[in-house]
């Protein structure tokens, strides 16, 4: 399922937002999700690292050697901002996760993306593992690994929303 291209040296990263929204606690002072992409594009630019906001979320590229100092930058950035700070969903939210999960697969392969959901079990099971412990590449994850450069990931990302992106319900 995982493709990937051995001349491909720069990887595509594709964030949105998936922490949830911020805060509680100090709602009035952190910002919305909406402006998750423009805070954490400047944010990233402090780090050195280049990107564009998208949505509410941002695009970046960056060499593979440069992806563990880019994941500690944008930890640092949604600390930063409050992003961090949401809990796990509940096997009830994440059951309604799933039906959007399936909306999003049934998109995705009808743009001609090879894409594979566990069951809503699995899925609720597995959600919060890593792949190293059982868990599973969200369609959009597979999508991504199959696409053809920038252009065709935004593409992607804009035919067919993230499921985190169509979900309303509270997340934390």
């Amino acid at each position: 399922m995982y493709r990937a291209s051995l001349s491909a040296m720069v990887l595509l990263l594709i964030l949105t937002g998936c922490s949830g929204p911020p805060r509680s606690d100090t709602a009035a002072e952190i910002p919305s999700i909406a402006d998750y992409g423009k805070l954490m594009v400047d944010c990233l630019d402090e780090f050195g690292f280049e990107a564009e906001a998208q949505g509410t979320g941002v695009t970046a590229e960056t060499s593979f050697e440069q992806v563990e100092p880019y994941n500690a930058a944008v930890a640092e950035c949604e600390r930063r901002h409050g992003y961090d700070a949401t809990g796990e969903m509940t096997d009830s939210q994440l059951a309604a996760m799933y039906e959007f999960e399936l909306e999003t697969e049934q998109c995705l392969e009808a743009l001609g993306y090879l894409i594979e959901l566990p069951t809503k079990q699995t899925y609720i099971d597995g959600y919060y593992l890593s792949a190293e412990d059982g868990g599973f590449p969200l369609p959009h994850t597979q999508a991504f690994m199959q696409a053809q450069g920038k252009a065709e990931l935004e593409a992607l990302n804009t035919e067919c929303p993230q499921a985190v992106l169509l979900y309303d319900g509270p997340i934390g």
